[in-house]
């Protein structure tokens, strides 16, 4: 399995054994790879929950 190909669509089943548990390709090789990487999610993640808390208020 490569590592790119992280996103399942809804409703396909995966075997986590297909999977090797060691593979760092998704987010590199470092700690400072890993940083950069959770860094920018974490701020994705932020604007995506502001939105999900703005459309419950709306609602």
């Amino acid at each position: 399995m490569k590592s790119a190909d992280t996103r399942i669509e809804l409703g396909n089943r995966i075997k986590l054994s297909k999977w090797d548990a060691n593979d760092t390709g998704v987010i590199g090789n470092g700690k400072s790879d890993a940083g950069e990487w959770l860094d920018r999610y974490r701020a994705k993640l932020e604007t995506l929950q502001a939105l999900l808390y703005v459309d419950a208020v709306m609602a």
